[in-house]
């Protein structure tokens, strides 16, 4: 149970003591809303829940918070907030921009974690706002941005989010979208060390040759396929959406050029990753951009300097940004 010491007319309703009690009916809340169960959370806040409770082994996050991070449609969340427009005492009146006690993140830095669109439409029509900061002063769109959330990115854009907006350490949506793509890659790699031996070990026999209408069958089939985009398009879907959205005022796009904390460029951070098509194609993006490649950071390394060392045997991408080194002014 969490305490708050002061006076009790100073604290703020939710934290008094006896609101942050685990009580039966207020963890159930907190379930129902991981579970998205709107008949159950109206049920629950009916017998007492506080949904603003901290639940502190879930990183001090809300009910709320649940609503909006795991469920796969809006319903629990609609159900808080049917119940808060009813509600008139502050003890039990959902509150849905209160930030967590950990990480300091809100109900939209979950849902734009999750790239739970649905529930970003609803959080909005609340007025809250697109460019509030969790504890490392990350924006719920540089979260999606972090988080290969391409139609989050667009949605956060429509409602406003500042793309120019950088966290504590100085980091841009670009920044945070080459995080992105770093992030995807390794659990790509790691998937395929743990998935390759058992592939191998459970391989199927060769299935016999098709000949004509089987054959043809296949074919037809293979035609209709969905395509589902690769985590690569994903992610250079998001670098264009920041660049040149046209939702997104010329004056406000982002600049291929802001620098970090550290002096460095979103070009700077693809050249320190390991050299894959995915980081030469976002590299490639950005130059066409507009990104100079001559920018040094804090300590005077060039991006192609720091790309140098990590290469592959080709060294596309430091060849890339050497020849644009000589290429173009700046």
């Amino acid at each position: 149970m969490a305490m708050w010491v002061g006076r009790e007319e100073e604290i703020p309703a939710y934290r008094l003591a006896h609101n942050q009690e685990s009580t039966p009916a207020t963890l159930g809340l907190y379930k129902a809303c991981e579970e998205g169960d709107a008949v159950q959370v109206a049920q629950f806040l009916a017998s007492g829940g506080r949904a603003n409770y901290f639940d502190a082994v879930k990183g001090g996050t809300t009910p709320v918070h649940a609503a909006a991070t795991l469920p796969k449609d809006a319903a629990a969340l609609k159900a808080l907030i049917a119940f808060a427009a009813t509600e008139p005492g502050d003890d039990l009146k959902p509150l849905f921009d209160l930030p967590s006690t950990v990480l300091k993140a809100t109900p939209l830095h979950c849902a734009a974690e999750a790239g739970n669109c649905a529930q970003l439409e609803v959080l909005f029509k609340l007025g809250l706002d697109a460019d509030c900061e969790n504890a490392y002063g990350d924006s719920p769109l540089l979260v999606a941005c972090a988080n290969n959330r391409a139609d989050a990115v667009s949605l956060l854009l429509t409602h406003g989010a500042d793309p120019t907006k950088a966290n504590h350490k100085g980091q841009n949506g670009l920044h945070m979208c080459i995080s992105g793509l770093g992030k995807a890659l390794r659990t790509d790699v790691a998937k395929e060390n743990v998935d390759a031996p058992a592939a191998k070990e459970n391989a199927p026999a060769a299935a016999p040759a098709l000949t004509g209408i089987a054959l043809a069958q296949a074919a037809a089939k293979a035609k209709v396929v969905k395509k589902v985009p690769s985590k690569i398009d994903v992610q250079l879907l998001v670098a264009k959406r920041l660049l040149a959205d046209p939702k997104v005022a010329l004056a406000k796009r982002v600049d291929p050029n802001a620098a970090d904390a550290n002096g460095q460029t979103p070009l700077h951070h693809i050249a320190g990753m390991k050299e894959q098509p995915a980081t030469v194609a976002l590299a490639k993006l950005l130059l066409a951009s507009g990104a100079r490649a001559k920018v040094p950071d804090k300590w005077g390394k060039r991006p192609s300097e720091l790309g140098a060392g990590r290469a592959t045997p080709r060294g596309e991408l430091t060849a890339l940004l050497k020849r644009h080194e000589l290429l173009v002014l700046g």
